[in-house]
């Protein structure tokens, strides 16, 4: 899930990752997204379930867009967990 760092391990896993891309001037772009996932050794979906969600800024290079993203937890909101991350290409 999103803005979530620690490990978790299981034998199963539910993620789902939504994202809303529009295009900017310059080769520019803005994400909305959201993420939702489990990991654990048994389905306890309504207790374990992880939210997420942030809002990002992409610029488009020739061979993929370098991104910047800022994320937090939304079950609960915590706002203190805010997380900033930078990469290149997209997730998915």
């Amino acid at each position: 899930p999103a803005a979530d760092t620690s490990e978790h391990y299981g034998n199963y896993i539910v993620n789902l990752n939504l994202e809303y891309r529009v295009r900017l001037p310059k080769n520019f772009g803005f994400v909305l997204f959201g993420d939702l996932g489990f990991v654990g050794n048994q389905i306890e979906l309504k207790d374990n379930i992880k939210i997420g969600g942030g809002v990002g800024l992409r610029y488009y290079t020739p061979i993929g867009p370098l991104r910047g993203d800022v994320a937090i937890p939304l079950t609960p909101l915590e706002w203190g967990k805010l997380k900033i991350y930078f990469g290149f290409y997209h997730i998915f």
